[in-house]
């Protein structure tokens, strides 16, 4: 068997063609289309039958697609158990070295399973990849915020704004200073309130929190502190402003997962009932599993997904650890945030929960078992949705199963 190892960079793929375990050549290619059509040529002429990437990230998912498309068996490479088989061999660090212990693997590795790859599920991933980074951005941004909001108004502006949202946002873009809202009129005050999209300042209490606002944000304001909160001021309309623009391009980003989930996975909500689960983080799995028939039960989706221990034995000494490497940590955070919207008073898990926080004493042990089992009911639902005759997609006339290919 003749297998072809990948390492991808930004500008250039590496290359090693492995047969039966020894290097018969190595070549390079630009990442490119024109690269790809190349790479393609010479991997026919070869006789290639698996391709081995080392993941199939930002540098190497067009690479990995149009081969896929192009009718090769692509096996992604845990870049950590790439790592630990590379240490065996060599203490060097080359992209040849990395190309060709990829294309190692499937002689070690006998249980691989081929991706199944789309084009709108990479697009999908892509979309979600995007909305976690802004997501994180905007907490970022939020906690900078907060601390020059305590710098120039104190504790006093967690009285009328305890979080930081769209109105809050609108109001101190506007009025980023002590003074500006002592010198602003309270109808002024009220008009931006009612811009920012809250209900509660558009009533006709609305006046009245506005004068409540402005009292309490002006109170104990000493002119001679001017000096001190005019950089503070331009820090905080700048951050707002940013934080604005950011949340705004979010939800875009939010609502174009939610379509894309629609028109993927149509009907998925019938098969996960009772679990609270949004077209979003339904959107977030998906982009990470992909394929729910890499995994032969639910036990290995919750070794990826970072929810089960891992077996450390030495001669009598056996135990059982957490597990830390080898998996999905973006899978992993999903997970987490899912349990914990689903342990909530009123969710499937709250009345399990309970019992588990009772018997361990450790609120954090139990959500760990509500994690597991979380797992395994996803699992559960992802093979009997699959198992579902094909949905047709309207967009597009082609049939898309759970896995959009």
């Amino acid at each position: 068997m003749i297998t072809a190892g990948i390492d991808s960079g930004r500008r250039i793929i590496s290359v090693s063609y492995v047969e039966d375990g020894e290097e018969i050549a190595y070549k390079e290619y630009e990442n490119s289309f024109t690269g790809y059509r190349e790479l393609e040529e010479d991997m026919r002429d070869t006789g290639v039958e698996v391709v081995c990437i080392e993941g199939h990230g930002d540098s190497s998912r067009q690479a990995a697609v149009y081969l896929y498309e192009k009718g090769y068996k692509i096996y992604e490479i845990n870049p950590l158990m790439l790592l630990k088989l590379k240490e065996s061999m060599t203490e060097k660090k080359t992209d040849h070295i990395d190309a060709y212990v990829c294309g190692m693997f499937p002689f070690i590795r006998k249980d691989m399973k081929p991706l199944v790859l789309s084009i709108r599920v990479q697009d999908l991933k892509r979309l979600v990849r995007l909305y976690e980074k802004i997501s994180k951005q905007v907490v970022r941004y939020k906690n900078q915020l907060h601390g020059e909001l305590h710098q120039v108004f104190g504790c006093k502006y967690r009285e009328v704004f305890p979080r930081i949202n769209r109105t809050s946002l609108a109001f101190f873009s506007t009025f980023s200073t002590p003074e500006e809202v002592k010198e602003a009129d309270i109808e002024e005050i009220h008009e931006v309130l009612k811009a920012g999209g809250s209900c509660m300042y558009r009533g006709k209490y609305g006046r009245d929190k506005a004068a409540r606002i402005k009292e309490v944000l002006t109170e104990g304001y000493d002119e001679e502190l001017k000096l001190s909160t005019d950089v503070g001021g331009t820090m905080i309309k700048t951050l707002c402003r940013i934080l604005l623009s950011l949340t705004k391009e979010k939800e875009e980003i939010k609502r174009k997962i939610e379509r894309n989930v629609e028109e993927l996975y149509p009907g998925y909500k019938e098969h996960f009932r009772g679990i609270r689960l949004s077209s979003l983080r339904f959107g977030q799995i998906m982009a990470e599993i992909q394929d729910i028939d890499r995994f032969p039960d639910d036990g290995h989706l919750a070794s990826y997904a970072g929810q089960a221990p891992v077996q450390k034995q030495s001669g009598d000494r056996n135990m059982m650890k957490n597990k830390k490497k080898y998996y999905n940590r973006h899978l992993a955070h999903v997970i987490h945030l899912l349990a914990c919207s689903n342990v909530q008073k009123g969710a499937k898990y709250h009345g399990y929960y309970s019992i588990l926080k009772k018997k361990f004493k450790k609120p954090l042990r139990a959500l760990k078992t509500i994690k597991r089992k979380l797992v395994r009911d996803l699992y559960s639902g992802l093979v009997n949705y699959s198992s579902n005759p094909h949905q047709t997609d309207t967009l597009s006339n082609r049939s898309y199963s759970l896995t959009g290919s």
